[in-house]
């Protein structure tokens, strides 16, 4: 179980060094702030989660001679669950402790064909009762090592408390990437709808500026600069970044995603006709 805790220790300290060395692209989805904050729930609740598995896995491994100390008198009878390995066989096996001065309590015998799990686990308990019968101790209910001549090594089941947290964190930082995503999703058509609204006067500035002899990038970046603080800036300076890069406007428009497709297919149009002048007063008109 450690070992799963381990691992996605090394998951999260790929993503990590993936976001940094930029192997991981996941500005698209997210800001670099939140994925900070997904892979910390992460990390916090993965070692948290191995904290509490390491330490509810302690000791659960018996030794040969175990024993189990009975109830006192008037608590009942209790029930303890094991996990009892008997060499290539492994069986989960419910064992009813006695109360102290309480008695044997009577096995039923139920007259049907048992699995060879059934029978296993049936062989472990009359054992169990032969040798607590031989032993007579009041205190103590001791746990056989063999049984039909083979030895049994007793451990109490896995406690899965750790992995639950572990994945309730991934569950969280799921989700918190889907809420992002959804937030993105609102804000990018709220900007679509404003574009819709507001592109002439845009497409009229930029061609403006491309007739004053300003390069396209330039005019773009003025653009950003005029739209400070509106929902176009980010989207101005996403796309003259990517023109500095050598991309087109075209391109520059279609990986801003606020811009209908068929407004970036008239300016590609332009920019391979030459004509790019006039394409940007058409879609001023």
């Amino acid at each position: 179980m450690i070992a799963v805790h381990i691992g996605m220790l090394a998951v999260v300290l790929f993503l990590w060094i993936g976001g940094k060395a930029g192997w991981i692209p996941y500005k698209k989805y997210v800001e670099p702030r939140e994925y900070g904050k997904i892979l910390l729930v992460l990390l916090l609740g993965n070692l948290l989660g191995m904290c509490i598995t390491w330490q509810n896995n302690q000791g659960r491994i018996l030794q040969d001679g175990a024993y189990l100390v009975r109830p006192l008198y008037g608590q009942g009878n209790k029930t303890q669950q094991f996990l009892a390995s008997v060499e290539d066989e492994e069986v989960v096996i419910s064992m009813s402790i006695p109360q102290q001065q309480g008695g044997e309590e009577e096995q039923e015998k139920k007259e049907k064909k048992l699995t060879p799990q059934e029978a296993l686990s049936e062989a472990i308990r009359k054992e169990t009762l032969a040798l607590n019968e031989e032993k007579q101790d009041p205190e103590k209910y001791y746990l056989p090592s063999n049984v039909n001549g083979k030895h049994i090594q007793w451990a109490y089941p896995t406690d899965h408390s750790g992995m639950i947290l572990m994945s309730l964190a991934v569950f969280a930082g799921i989700l918190l990437i889907l809420m992002r995503e959804r937030k993105r999703e609102r804000e990018l058509e709220k900007r679509k709808e404003q574009m819709l609204r507001d592109y002439p006067n845009l497409v009229t500035k930029l061609s403006l500026l491309v007739q004053a002899g300003m390069p396209l990038h330039e005019g773009v970046d003025a653009l950003c600069a005029e739209y400070d603080g509106t929902p176009f800036q980010q989207a101005f300076a996403q796309m003259n970044a990517q023109m500095k890069d050598g991309k087109t406007l075209a391109d520059a428009m279609d990986a801003a995603g606020i811009f209908p497709s068929w407004m970036a297919g008239m300016v590609r149009a332009g920019e391979q006709s030459g004509e790019m002048e006039r394409m940007l007063r058409e879609l001023a008109a």
